[in-house]
């Protein structure tokens, strides 16, 4: 592409700079993608950082997810499970998160839905 071959700007402030190595897009959602495929899980609204913190019983990475920043995101194991956790909210909600993970087994999860009560939140 146009990036690899060195024929648009990749940086307005430094514009000599050059990719370090070709970029290769891959669709990570494809099974094609194997060990690397990955699954995003939107997580919205005013309990969703609630409910992400209770995954953790580490106060230091609870601590660490109240302070992602909209738009910035952040590489954390919760529950055994390594995500990266977005901060969004691009369903018009102040708070919200993208969750990327690596597809597991269904199998690891138990058959009782996932909700606010398992994790003792109390609803707004």
């Amino acid at each position: 592409n146009a990036v690899n071959q060195g024929e648009v700007i990749i940086d307005r402030q430094r514009p000599w700079l050059k990719v370090e190595a070709p970029a290769v897009l891959r669709n990570l959602k494809n099974s094609s993608c194997g060990k690397d495929q990955l699954r995003d899980i939107a997580l919205q609204g005013p309990a969703s950082l609630a409910v992400l913190q209770a995954c953790s019983d580490d106060p230091e990475t609870r601590f660490a997810l109240g302070q992602i920043r909209r738009t910035d995101l952040m590489e954390v194991t919760l529950g055994g499970i390594h995500i990266v956790a977005a901060r969004t909210g691009y369903t018009g909600e102040d708070m919200g998160f993208a969750i990327c993970m690596h597809v597991i087994n269904p199998a690891n999860f138990t058959s009782e839905p996932l909700s606010l009560k398992q994790f003792q939140i109390p609803l707004p």
